[in-house]
């Protein structure tokens, strides 16, 4: 099922997080009925926002949906704070980097689809761990928020890059030790020429074979992990939930402190949702990709 975030904020407004791991079509009338289903079953009701104790409460329902109701709003530095610090999307860019990977500071990062809602906490928490780290996007907002933002080291437009391979070779002239794959396909081929001995692909997402209606080539060369003896895996947030506080105390730190910033992609009316989500696919969005009901 496709992953939504359902945020009820003190001027009743609802916003709908949309993530492309996934697809499902699905109806205003079924958004309010999950919504109100996991908030009866949590035994929550929707805030009286007049409430003189009011008061924020964060619910989780299941895998599918995370239900967030806030009946008084903390002050954030920015944006939507409670999507961001308490989110699968950047819990998965948490778990992907320090736990599969087990990144090291000093190692050498590369990042597809860098300017995402993984990616571009990926990037950063590379970052914030004194690595360094090289991204691929496609437009040039997308690579001026990397440069000027996230303050990568390297990030490249792989739509105007002929040969992805030597782009990044050049960018990474002693090879990559962690490869955070968002994309798959070409940028996968790419990563593995450029690979260190003992180097870890943290296999998230292949965007570039979602919608494929023929097989992708790419990549032709995956004998190489067998050389470089790179361990490639894949992963999913779930497995790692049991992890949360530690994930809440890292991320918590890396924002308080300024490391982490975000960007959020919102589209108004619930009847535009379809449209934010095919943009995904489209890479329309910079950061996490939001639609504002009401």
């Amino acid at each position: 099922m496709h992953r939504f975030i359902i945020l009820f904020v003190a001027v009743a407004l609802l916003i709908v997080g949309c993530a492309r791991s996934t697809h499902i079509r699905l109806t205003q009338q079924e958004v309010v009925q999950v919504a109100s289903r996991a908030a009866t079953d949590a035994g929550y009701k929707i805030a009286d926002y007049k409430e003189p104790e009011a008061h924020y409460d964060f619910v989780r329902k299941d895998g599918s949906w995370t239900v967030f109701f806030v009946r008084k709003p903390p002050t954030p530095p920015g944006g939507h704070f409670q999507v961001w610090v308490d989110d699968k999307t950047s819990m998965t860019a948490w778990a992907g980097l320090t736990r599969v990977a087990g990144l090291k500071p000093g190692s050498t990062v590369f990042v597809s689809a860098a300017s995402g809602a993984v990616g571009s906490i990926v990037c950063q928490i590379a970052k914030s761990m004194n690595c360094r780290v090289i991204g691929s996007a496609g437009t040039a907002k997308k690579i001026a928020w990397l440069r000027e933002k996230a303050h990568i080291d390297e990030v490249f437009n792989y739509k105007e890059t002929e040969n992805l391979s030597a782009e990044l070779g050049s960018l990474a002239p002693n090879g990559i030790d962690v490869y955070f794959d968002n994309v798959g396909g070409e940028h996968l081929e790419a990563a593995l020429d450029h690979m260190n001995v003992h180097g870890v692909i943290v296999s998230c997402g292949m965007i570039s074979t979602y919608n494929a209606t023929v097989p992708v080539a790419a990549p032709r060369n995956l004998f190489k992990i067998i050389g470089k003896r790179v361990r490639m895996e894949g992963m999913l947030v779930f497995d790692f939930l049991d992890q949360r506080d530690a994930f809440l105390k890292d991320m918590s730190g890396w924002i308080k402190s300024g490391a982490i910033v975000w960007e959020e992609t919102i589209t108004d009316g619930l009847e535009n949702a379809p449209a934010a989500f095919t943009g995904l696919f489209k890479g329309d969005n910079i950061g996490k990709s939001l639609v504002r009901i009401g």
